[in-house]
Formats: structure tokens, C-alpha cells, sequence
């Protein structure tokens, strides 16, 4: 195994005929807007996925936060691991082996949407999407707004869009207790809207 290599750290590479690709995609502006992102099969062949298209497995420190105060870790131990999986990338942090923006192969795909579980968010399962894109399959992954993300945000208007501008929504502790039917209930039907 060579100590160094010029091969960036990267997500497990997927093992489909074809090279996956990739893009976010929001509906709308505000916190009633779905934000999903979008796995697909190119018209290249895997052999010819460019890893200088691959791009960071998270999108933003505010995830890594999120992952922290979900799991009740320091947010420094959390960038600590990421950036352990990601030392030898220009992000510092393990590339999604998935070429990002270029555009889909021209035919129909089957779908599959990925709801991410509680305290995940749209990229958490990247390995799996990437792997399904890479064998033909079209993968809608969701980041729900209902607070069960890690993080997750939105653009108030085209102009915070243009600044970058964004609203973040937290990840919400859930209790058991008298309520928490209602606000299980109240974020199932937000997921099926989404």
C-alpha cells in the first residue's frame, strides 16, 4: 500500500456500467420549498468518472454541527473524523465519488427516493445513492424541513439565494410524552408533502 498517493480520499467507488452524477435541487424559496438532491446515471461508462468533478461528502461546517449536537460529540471531535477520511482532498473531507452538475444519460431510469432517517440529511447515504445512479437508476434524496434533520435550510428569496444567504433549521431533540404522537403525526405529513 503506497504511504502517499495523489488520488484524493474518496467515498467507496461505485461499481455499476455507469459514472453517476449529481445536483441539488430546491422547488421554491422559503421553509415550505422540498430540497432534494439528485443521483443519476451519465451517458459516460464508470471508467471515465473525473474525479475532478467529485465533490465534499458534506456541503457545509453547519452539518458537521448538526451532527454534533445530535450525537451529543463535541462538533471539533466530529470535524476531526471528517477530516481524518478527507486529509489527502483539496476539501478536507472524503470526496463522493460522483461527478457534480454534469448532465443526465438521455433515457428513462427507474426512480427510487431516499427519505434519510432521524438526524440524517440529504447526503448521509451518498455511498448507496451513487452505487443505485451507477447501475441506471435515477435517486431523489430528501432532506426533510420537519426538523428531523441534522441540519437542513432554505432561501427566504431569490435575493438570500444570490448572497447565499441561508435559514437554517435545526434538528429537534424529540421526548416521549404527551405530544409526542401530534408532533410524530404533524412531521409524517410534512414528509409526504415534501
Amino acid at each position: 500500500m503506497k504511504m502517499w498517493s495523489n488520488t484524493p480520499r474518496h467515498l467507496p467507488l461505485p461499481k455499476g456500467p455507469f459514472a453517476p452524477g449529481c445536483f441539488d435541487w430546491m422547488t421554491d424559496y422559503g421553509d415550505s420549498s422540498t430540497f432534494v438532491r439528485l443521483y443519476y446515471p451519465t451517458s459516460l461508462l464508470n471508467k471515465l468518472n473525473d474525479p475532478t468533478k467529485w465533490f465534499g461528502w458534506s456541503t457545509h461546517p453547519e452539518y458537521i454541527q448538526g451532527f454534533a449536537n445530535l450525537t451529543n460529540i463535541w462538533g471539533s471531535v466530529i470535524r476531526g473524523i471528517v477530516w481524518f477520511y478527507g486529509v489527502f482532498s483539496f476539501t478536507g473531507e472524503p470526496l463522493v465519488p460522483c461527478m457534480w452538475q454534469v448532465p443526465p444519460a438521455k433515457r428513462k431510469m427507474p426512480v427510487v427516493v431516499f427519505s434519510h432517517g432521524f438526524g440524517a440529511t440529504r447526503f448521509i447515504s451518498s455511498n448507496i445513492a451513487t452505487e443505485l445512479a451507477s447501475f441506471g437508476f435515477l435517486v431523489a434524496s430528501i432532506e426533510h424541513k420537519d426538523t428531523s434533520a441534522a441540519a437542513t435550510y432554505y432561501y427566504e428569496n431569490e435575493e438570500s439565494l444570490k448572497n447565499d444567504k441561508r435559514t437554517w433549521i435545526r434538528h429537534v431533540r424529540m421526548t416521549f410524552g404527551p405530544n409526542h404522537y401530534t408532533i410524530r403525526n404533524t412531521q409524517i405529513h410534512r414528509r409526504l408533502a415534501e
